[in-house]
């Protein structure tokens, strides 16, 4: 679940290839989602046109289905210093 408390890290966390696809493609909405596993946790952002069922569906799981815009200001609100999505502002 993506909280402010750990909104950081998943900033952190995303790698370069996949701002990159994701900033790239001309779907104007993020699947911006925080998977947990036995080694830890990662962050993850997919490309995405707007549906009502994904929007739903990250909301009732705790994940954000966000505009590509909102997504960056949500990005300068936080701490994180990701150096890639730093070039996109």
């Amino acid at each position: 679940m993506i909280t402010k408390d750990n909104l950081h890290f998943c900033f952190d966390n995303l790698q370069q290839k996949e701002i990159k696809e994701a900033f790239e493609s001309p779907m104007e909405y993020l699947e911006f989602e925080l998977s947990h596993c036995n080694a830890g946790a990662f962050s993850t952002i997919k490309p995405s046109d707007f549906c009502y069922e994904k929007d739903h569906e990250a909301l009732i799981n705790g994940q954000q289905f966000i505009h590509k815009d909102d997504f960056l200001e949500l990005f300068k609100e936080s701490v994180s210093v990701n150096p890639f999505l730093l070039e996109l502002i």
